[in-house]
C-alpha cells in the first residue's frame, strides 16, 4: 500500500511540474496543459491500462474531499493578497461597475441559461452562475502579455481579473450555503439564513484571523522564520474553523483573510506572498492534475453538444450583455467597450471551486451535483481557447492594442538618471522613474517627469506599479544587488531582452547574485565594458552633461566625435522610425542616419549644445 500512494504521488507531483514547464516553454496556457496532462494519465490511460492509470479516488480515500479543500483555501488566500482596493481605485468606477452590475448580470443570465439548456434544477443553475462569474489574473495576465492595450484599458481587464475572484467566491459560497441549509429544511426562508449566516461566519472568521496574525507580527515575538508557517495556520485555522461552524463559509473566511492583510500597512506581506506564490504553483499543478483524472468520459458525454451550445451563449450573449449594461453610464469608447465583452477567459480559481461545491453536495446526495464540475471544465477550456485565439485579433480590429509599447521604467531618480529621463521622454517616450529618495522624487515631478516613490524590496511598490504601454526596464541605482533583484523581477514580465542594468563600479558584479546575472542578462549590461555607475558620477561632477543630438542621413563615426568631443559615449539612439536602440556591453552604438543620438559629453560640448536652439546636427557643414 506505501508503495501503490508513493507511486501514485510522485506521478501526480511529476505530471503536473511537468505540464506547467511545457506551458512556459512553449507560451501555452498552463491550465489547459494541465488539464490535458490528468485526463491523459485518468480517464485516457484508464480505458486500456487501469492498473496504469491514475485513480485519484482509489490513492485518496476518504481525505480527497479535504485535501482539495485545503488546497483551494490556500490559493483563494494567495489570490487575496492580490487584492488591494488603492489598485483598484486606478481605474475608477469601471472596474467596480464590471464586479458588481456586471457580476450580478452574468449570475443572473448565466444560471437562466444553465436552467434552460442544461436541464439543472435552479438551486444548481444559481451556483453555475456564481462560480462561472470568475475569471482572474491566472489566464487574463498572460492574454496582456502578448496583446499590449492601450490607454487603461489594460488596467481594467487586469484588476477586473483580480477584483472579480473574491467577489466570485463569495456569491458561490452564499449560494452554497443556501443550498446546504434548504436541504436541512427545504425551506426559502431557511435558505435565505443559510446565505446570512454562511456570509456572516466567513467575513467573521477572517477578520478574527487576520487580527490575530497582525497582532503576532507586530509583537516581534514572532523570528521571521516563522511567520510564514504562522500565516499559513492562520489560513488552515480560519479556513476549518469557519467550516465547522457554518459549512461553505470557509472559503469565503480565508479570501477576507487575504485581503485585510494584504490593505494594510503594520506589517510587509512580501515574505509570505512570496511562498504563497511558489506554494501556489505547486498546488495548482497537484490539484489539477487529480480533478482531470476523475473525469468520468461517459458523464462527460452526455452533454458535450449542449455544453457547447451552452459556452456559446455565455460568449456571445451573457458576457456582452453584461459588460455593455455595466459601462453604460462610463467613459469608455464603444471599441473599449466592445473589446471588454469578449475577454472574459475562466481559469484556476472556478475550476476548484467547482470541483470543491461538488464534491460537498455529492456528499449530502444532492442531484446532480456531479454535473457541476463537468460544466465548468467544458466552460474553462472552450473560453480559454476561444479567448486565447480571438482576443488580440478582435483587439486589433477595434483599433485598442499597442502594437509597439515604449515606455521606459527606470529604477533610480537621481540627477544624472532623471537627465536620461527627460531626454528620453523629450523624444515621446513614456517614462515613469522609481526611488526611495523623495527628494529625487520631488525633483523629478518638478522637472516634468513622472515618478514615484518606494523602496522596491519594503513596500511592495514592484507590484502595484502598472505596466500598461512600458516595453523597458532599466536599473540605474549605486547597488549591484538592488539591480540585479529589480532585472530579475521585470525580466519575468518584459522579457530579457528588455532588462538592463549598470554595474556599480568599474570592476563591478563582485557578488554571487550579481555575477549570475551577468551571465543571464549579459545582453543588458549597460554602456560598454569598463562603463559603472562610478563612471556617469564622476563625469557628470567634473561638468559632464547628457544630450540629445540629431543624426542627418549622411552622418558617419567621425562626426560624432568632431561635434561632441573624442571622449563623448553614446547611450541611446532613437532611429528615424522611432525605436529605441541601447548601448550595451555587446552592442555599441554609432550612428543612426536620420535618427538621433543620446550622448554623455563633457562640459565644452555641453555649452555648446545647449547655446544652439536646435541641436547640433552631425553633417559636414556643422
Amino acid at each position: 500500500m506505501t508503495e501503490f500512494l508513493l507511486k501514485g504521488l510522485a506521478a501526480i507531483v511529476v505530471l503536473g511540474v511537468f505540464a506547467q514547464w511545457i506551458a512556459w516553454r512553449f507560451r501555452l496556457p498552463s491550465l489547459l496543459l494541465l488539464l490535458l496532462m490528468g485526463f491523459l494519465a485518468g480517464p485516457v490511460l484508464r480505458a486500456k491500462y487501469p492498473d496504469l492509470a491514475l485513480s485519484p479516488d482509489i490513492l485518496f480515500g476518504e481525505i480527497l474531499s479535504p485535501l482539495i479543500a485545503l488546497a483551494i483555501a490556500i490559493i483563494l488566500f494567495e489570490e487575496g493578497l492580490s487584492f488591494r482596493f488603492t489598485e483598484l481605485g486606478k481605474t475608477g468606477t469601471v472596474v467596480r461597475a464590471l464586479v458588481s452590475v456586471g457580476a450580478l448580470i452574468g449570475w443572473l443570465l448565466t444560471a437562466v441559461a444553465a436552467y434552460l439548456f442544461l436541464d439543472l434544477n435552479l438551486p444548481l443553475s444559481l451556483l453555475l452562475g456564481s462560480i462561472a462569474v470568475i475569471s482572474g489574473p491566472s489566464v487574463i495576465v498572460p492574454l496582456l502579455r502578448d496583446m499590449p492595450l492601450k490607454g487603461q484599458l489594460g488596467s481594467i481587464v487586469r484588476f477586473e481579473g483580480v477584483a472579480i475572484e473574491p467577489v466570485g467566491v463569495t456569491l458561490a459560497a452564499l449560494v452554497l450555503g443556501g443550498i446546504l441549509a434548504s436541504e436541512e429544511s427545504s425551506s426559502a426562508m431557511m435558505a435565505l439564513v443559510g446565505v446570512i449566516t454562511t456570509a456572516f461566519v466567513g467575513v467573521c472568521f477572517g477578520t478574527i484571523a487576520a487580527l490575530l496574525v497582525l497582532l503576532c507580527l507586530r509583537s516581534g515575538r514572532i523570528p521571521d522564520f516563522l511567520r510564514t508557517p504562522v500565516v499559513l495556520g492562520a489560513v488552515v485555522a480560519s479556513f476549518t474553523v469557519a467550516n465547522v461552524v457554518q459549512p461553505a463559509s470557509g472559503l469565503l473566511a480565508t479570501t477576507i483573510l487575504g485581503m485585510i492583510l494584504a490593505n494594510q500597512s503594520g506589517a510587509s506581506v512580501r515574505p509570505f506572498a512570496e511562498f504563497h506564490e511558489n506554494f501556489r504553483v505547486l498546488a495548482l499543478s497537484v490539484l489539477f492534475i487529480v480533478l482531470a483524472a476523475r473525469i468520468d468520459v461517459e458523464i462527460l458525454r452526455e452533454f458535450t453538444f449542449s455544453g457547447i451550445f451552452f459556452v456559446a451563449i455565455l460568449i456571445f450573449v451573457v458576457r456582452p450583455v453584461a459588460v455593455l449594461l455595466a459601462t453604460a453610464a462610463s467613459n469608455l469608447e464603444w471599441s473599449e467597450r466592445l473589446f471588454l465583452s469578449f475577454l472574459a477567459p475562466r481559469g484556476f480559481v472556478a475550476a476548484g471551486v467547482s470541483s470543491l461545491f461538488a464534491l460537498e453536495l455529492i456528499d449530502v446526495g444532492y442531484p446532480q451535483a456531479e454535473r457541476l464540475t463537468y460544466v465548468m471544465f467544458l466552460i474553462i477550456i472552450l473560453t480559454v481557447s476561444f479567448y486565447g485565439l480571438i482576443a488580440p485579433t478582435i483587439a486589433r480590429i477595434l483599433g485598442v492594442s499597442d502594437a509597439s509599447p515604449h515606455g521606459v521604467l527606470i529604477l533610480g531618480a537621481h540627477d544624472w538618471a532623471r537627465a536620461i529621463a527627460r531626454e528620453l521622454q523629450n523624444a515621446g517616450f513614456r517614462l515613469l522613474l522609481v526611488d526611495s529618495n523623495q527628494y529625487n522624487i520631488l525633483a523629478a515631478r518638478r522637472e516634468g517627469v513622472p515618478a514615484r516613490s518606494g523602496n522596491v524590496f519594503q513596500d511592495d511598490t514592484l507590484d502595484e506599479i502598472v505596466l500598461d504601454g512600458f516595453a523597458r526596464f532599466f536599473a540605474l541605482t549605486s547597488n549591484d544587488e538592488v539591480n540585479t533583484l529589480a532585472a530579475l523581477h521585470f525580466g519575468d514580465y518584459f522579457g530579457k531582452d528588455h532588462v538592463f542594468q549598470l554595474p556599480s563600479a568599474d570592476k563591478a558584479m563582485p557578488t554571487e547574485v550579481a555575477t549570475d546575472s551577468l551571465e543571464k542578462f549579459r545582453n543588458g549590461i549597460l554602456f560598454g565594458k569598463s562603463f559603472s555607475f562610478d563612471t556617469v558620477e564622476d563625469r557628470t561632477a567634473q561638468g559632464a552633461a547628457i544630450v540629445t543630438v540629431e543624426s542627418p542621413e549622411n552622418a558617419s563615426p567621425g562626426e560624432l566625435e568632431r561635434v561632441c568631443g573624442a571622449d563623448v559615449v553614446p547611450l541611446f539612439a532613437i532611429t528615424k522610425g522611432g525605436e529605441l536602440l541601447v548601448s550595451t556591453i555587446d552592442r555599441s552604438i554609432v550612428a543612426v542616419p536620420g535618427g538621433k543620438l543620446i550622448c554623455l559629453v563633457n562640459r565644452d560640448a555641453a555649452e555648446k549644445i545647449r547655446k544652439n536652439s536646435k541641436l547640433v546636427p552631425l553633417d559636414r557643414g556643422a
